[in-house]
């Protein structure tokens, strides 16, 4: 067995035909909701962060990666945690 989440490029056929030769198979995990996740929650920040400094040499794209640590703090963690489940009140 062989398991994989269900990025595109692993269900290929030829893979497929060539584990089940073998006597495997593909396990894929079922597709998780980027809504569920806090990490998905905070990268989504990052990203219209990043897009909006439209930085476009080395050195701006390094400032505004060192600016990333000041756009979140304890509170707003807490809540991306608690709103995906993973924290109580």
């Amino acid at each position: 067995m062989v398991i994989l989440d269900t990025l595109t490029v692993y269900k290929s056929a030829k893979a497929a035909q060539a584990l089940n030769e073998k006597g495997a198979w593909f396990l894929f995990l079922p597709p998780c909701s980027p809504n569920l996740n806090p990490i998905e929650m905070a990268f989504s920040k990052i990203t219209a962060h990043l897009r909006a400094a439209a930085a476009r040499t080395f050195k701006a794209l390094a400032n505004v990666l060192a600016s990333i640590c000041n756009l979140f703090d304890r509170t707003e963690c807490w809540r991306y945690l608690k709103a995906a489940g993973y924290a109580s009140d």
